[in-house]
């Protein structure tokens, strides 16, 4: 198998992110904040409905329209002088991760069916 130009494809990967979310993991005490906490690593969950189709008639060959995957990743070097930008960063280098994963997960279960 290769991957190739759509139009020389017998086959086609489809997916569209479904949900997208971050829920917060560890947390650093602190007396100055009224929660008494300052969230430190959050975990970003990404969800999409996958499916590949053979390109002639349409026909799904396999899908899955829950893949979910996750990671977790740390907002900030120092808890108590945290720093948007970097958190920002975080998220995004924890976002291309998940990608990166899932994309791999995708091609093994897709492969396992065969």
């Amino acid at each position: 198998m290769r991957v190739v130009p759509v139009e020389e494809a017998e086959a086609v990967f489809k997916g569209t992110i479904t949900s997208i979310f971050v829920t917060p993991v560890a947390h650093h005490p602190t007396e100055t904040i009224a929660a008494n906490r300052i969230t430190v690593e959050n975990r970003v969950h990404l969800t999409i409905d996958i499916r590949c189709e053979e390109k002639a008639t349409g026909k799904i060959l396999w899908k899955d329209p829950k893949f979910t995957y996750y990671t977790v990743y740390r907002l900030s070097k120092d808890p108590l002088n945290p720093n948007p930008l970097a958190g920002f960063e975080s998220r995004s280098a924890a976002v291309e991760v998940v990608a990166r994963e899932m994309a791999t997960k995708i091609h093994d279960l897709f492969l396992s069916n065969f």
